[in-house]
């Protein structure tokens, strides 16, 4: 469809949807996205329990490894901080009576679980971390109200317990609870991107995306949502989309049906309540 033929409301999300693409694009061919993507790698992927686990004794945790790893990364855990206790997987093998253990073809016998200890990098000092994301200063314009509003008329709970972080998440939607947690300690701005971002979620979840591509349609919907109503939210979302969109301008022009949608849905319920 020609960009002639849209509404206006309908032409504003498409050019903020092309700024979107070429920022990320524009990001993924950057030097500091190639030294970002080589220290994330680094990083494991906690399991959700490991993510509670942490959440319980340093909740405001944000990149967490261990020992050996920070000092992979030209970083030192500081003297007589207390390690964050998680549980990490143990195979282990049935040996038959006079094997050699390492060079036998014993059966597998099965994985247990170690408690180690991890530390988050405010437990370090040393080299900076690369960063490819900010959080979006200023005011949000009013939009966490509007959000708020749409939260409780989709009779969903909006949480902002910091106990009940998790990981060092800025948000999440929680769908068997019908609950949608935001981090209250971030700028304004940033809490109403992370709200819309939150709701897209819930708005989309009947179709069941794939977790990259939910992640991919929520950031994406939450920078149009902001960017209608003046706000730049690039700092942020180009960052994040990067780190996520795997297969660059394709898997988001297989998911801008979906954008487009959700974010009208949310633009449309703001507008109309004011």
């Amino acid at each position: 469809m020609s960009s002639t033929t849209l509404s206006p409301p309908a032409q504003k999300r498409e050019e903020l949807a092309d700024k979107l693409a070429q920022g990320v694009a524009a990001l993924r061919d950057s030097e500091e996205f190639k030294r970002y993507l080589d220290v994330a790698a680094r990083f494991h992927s906690y399991s959700f329990g490991n993510q509670i686990l942490i959440g319980m004794q340093c909740p405001d945790a944000s990149r967490v490894a261990g020992y050996r790893t920070w000092q992979g990364m030209g970083r030192q855990v500081r003297k007589g901080e207390k390690g964050i206790r998680i549980l990490a997987p143990r195979p282990w093998k049935e040996h038959r009576d006079g094997c050699v253990r390492g060079k036998c073809d014993c059966p597998d016998g099965g994985v247990g679980f170690a408690t180690v200890s991890v530390f988050d990098v405010s437990q370090t000092d040393g080299d900076d971390l690369p960063a490819i994301t900010t959080d979006l200063a200023g005011d949000d314009a009013g939009l966490w109200a509007g959000l708020a509003s749409i939260t409780s008329e989709e009779k969903l709970e909006l949480d902002t317990d910091p106990d009940h972080n998790h990981g060092g998440a800025h948000g999440y939607y929680a769908p068997r609870d019908s609950r949608i947690w935001v981090d209250m300690k971030r700028p304004p701005a940033h809490r109403a991107a992370t709200l819309a971002h939150e709701l897209a979620h819930y708005f989309t979840n009947d179709d069941k995306p794939c977790r990259e591509e939910g992640e991919i349609i929520a950031e994406s919907v939450a920078y149009i949502v902001l960017g209608h109503f003046g706000i730049d939210a690039g700092d942020y979302s180009f960052g994040y989309l990067a780190s996520w969109d795997t297969d660059d301008a394709k898997q988001f022009k297989a998911q801008l049906g979906q954008i487009q949608k959700t974010a009208a849905t949310i633009i449309d319920r703001l507008e109309e309540a004011n």
